[in-house]
């Protein structure tokens, strides 16, 4: 790991903190029928692009949300992925708290506020580990807890 790495992860993360990301995404596809698969896939793939922080992606991604919430494998199913996921909740915004290099993975926690569909308001610390591939995100995986995450990464 590389302050190269430290600092792709946090280009691709910073620019979401303090933001609403699942409003954000519901706002990119109001027009589209969410039960049109292909229109879904292009209009991400649209969204993907023009994105600044999500250029630095990898094409072949493996975003692992963990149990409830699934894994994408590739930029396509990562396209399919987001709308699906922003469709659980009314609001959801993450506040980046600090990057940590563990030397192979980089650990982002980050504080939570978020909404439910239902309503019912959430707060929450959650536990992300990238890792960087020809200077992009090639992995990231979501955890409840630090103490899981960084067993996770062999620290």
């Amino acid at each position: 790991m590389s302050a190269d790495d430290v600092e792709v992860v946090q280009a691709m993360n910073e620019p979401w903190s303090g933001r609403d990301v699942a409003a954000e995404l519901r706002d990119q596809l109001a027009a589209v029928d969410e039960n049109d698969a292909e229109a879904m896939l292009e209009a991400m793939r649209g969204f993907i692009a023009q994105t600044p922080s999500w250029q630095h992606l990898h094409p072949e991604i493996v975003w692992d949300a963990g149990g409830m919430f699934g894994c994408a494998r590739g930029l396509d199913e990562f396209a399919l992925f987001w709308p699906e996921w922003a469709g659980l909740w009314e609001s959801y915004v993450p506040h980046m708290l600090e990057y940590r290099d563990l030397g192979g993975w980089v650990l982002l926690p980050a504080r939570v506020e978020a909404r439910g569909r239902d309503g019912i308001a959430v707060e929450m610390l959650i536990f992300q580990l990238f890792q960087v591939r020809d200077g992009k995100v090639a992995v990231m995986r979501a955890f409840m807890s630090e103490r899981a995450a960084l067993a996770a990464a062999g620290a």
